[in-house]
């Protein structure tokens, strides 16, 4: 999984930055162990799964993934670019359950059951 450079709707400049973009790196397992997931789900009364945001974890993220132009100037951002940045974070963690899902039912034999290793 690599960065992403979310490409903004218009120049900022705050102090001497000026950028269109922010770049984000790829999180980590330490970023993981310390920040946690973006999401949760709970049952709601009716017994459908809700999702549940955790903002504060997304901008947690994104306070340690933004690479460019650091999380200072980032703070300027308008609203639709913040939930452009918002999303690239989401971003990161579906390209992850998509690729260990990939991998899940790849390592599976046609019956379901888990492949066995021959080496």
């Amino acid at each position: 999984m690599g960065g992403k450079v979310v490409a903004l709707s218009r120049n900022y400049t705050v102090g001497s930055t000026t950028f269109d973009s922010v770049t984000l790196r790829p999180p980590c397992l330490k970023d993981y162990r310390e920040i946690g997931p973006v999401e949760d789900w709970q049952r709601g009364a009716d017994g459908a799964l809700v999702r549940i945001n955790l903002n504060s974890a997304i901008w947690d993220y994104a306070e340690r993934l933004v690479t460019q132009p650091g999380p200072g100037p980032m703070q300027e951002l308008d609203l639709a670019d913040t939930l452009e940045v918002e999303d690239a974070i989401r971003g990161f963690f579906r390209e992850a359950w998509q690729q260990r899902a990939k991998r899940a039912s790849s390592s599976s034999g046609s019956d379901g059951a888990p492949g066995t290793s021959t080496a």
